[in-house]
């Protein structure tokens, strides 16, 4: 099973900000392995029926994206299904 960590479990009306040394917004590779080391960081298994998901679960997260124009010509999200 999938939870999220207890301080975040804890804590279901805050907010978390995370700031980063992402040297520029267009840096995708950056961006990129910083969301998943904060992806890491927020997930995790868990033996717990009460708030665990099972692994077969899917998921949806929204991030809060700012500064972000998808017509700039160095926009910085991947997107598989093309643009």
């Amino acid at each position: 099973m999938m939870g999220v960590h207890p301080f975040i479990q804890d804590n279901p009306d805050a907010v978390f900000i995370m700031r980063t040394q992402v040297d520029s917004k267009t840096n995708a590779t950056a961006l990129k392995d910083v969301g998943l080391n904060f992806g890491k960081s927020v997930f995790g298994l868990t033996d717990d029926p009460q708030y665990g998901v099972p692994l077969t679960h899917q998921i949806a997260i929204k991030p809060n994206l700012t500064c972000r124009y998808r017509w700039h010509d160095r926009y910085s999200i991947e997107a598989p299904w093309g643009s």
